[in-house]
């Protein structure tokens, strides 16, 4: 089972079940020249998960909870991993990435509705909150889309807890 694909010049990032190593998988595979990487292998058990994010550029990024989520960032040309600080100890998840390395996640405390934060951090500098969501609130599956001027739109959903409604919010990062 595969899902959440996004794609960036040559590079596909994808999650994988496998049900043979009984483990969720995040891959890159290069299009052109058929190169896999594995960037994350979690065992399943209670309360354990990874989940790709977005390719952008020469950069990808995921997540993975065990139980508590952080969110990587991997550097392709380079072949290195980054974990993004987590000074508050709090979730991290569903991140998006631009072609610069900045990485957009959400941070929040556990169970739908604690104190939801969109989160930008830079390649190298400290994290901002960009937006926040109202008790009772939960969000997931940003994606970053740089636009000609020099912004970045940020796209993420928006759940009511009590009913699962969803829509769709927009960030424009100056």
């Amino acid at each position: 089972w595969e899902w959440h694909p996004t794609i960036s010049g040559d590079w596909l990032l994808f999650g994988r079940q496998s049900f043979a190593a009984r483990a969720d998988l995040v891959l890159l595979r290069n299009l052109v020249t058929g190169e896999n990487r594995r960037l994350s292998r979690l065992a399943w058990g209670r309360r354990t998960l990874a989940e790709p994010g977005q390719v952008s550029g020469n950069y990808a990024v995921w997540f993975r909870c065990t139980p508590l989520c952080n969110v990587f960032l991997y550097d392709i040309a380079a072949g290195s991993t980054a974990k993004i600080p987590n000074p508050s100890r709090r979730q991290q998840y569903d991140p998006s990435v631009t072609d610069d390395g900045t990485v957009y996640f959400l941070r929040s405390g556990r169970g739908c509705g604690n104190s939801v934060r969109l989160v930008r951090h830079p390649l190298g500098g400290p994290s901002r909150v960009l937006a926040s969501l109202g008790a009772g609130r939960d969000s997931g599956h940003t994606y970053a889309l740089e636009n000609d001027d020099g912004t970045t739109t940020v796209l993420f959903d928006r759940v009511r807890c009590s009913n699962g409604a969803r829509d769709i919010l927009k960030v424009v990062d100056p």
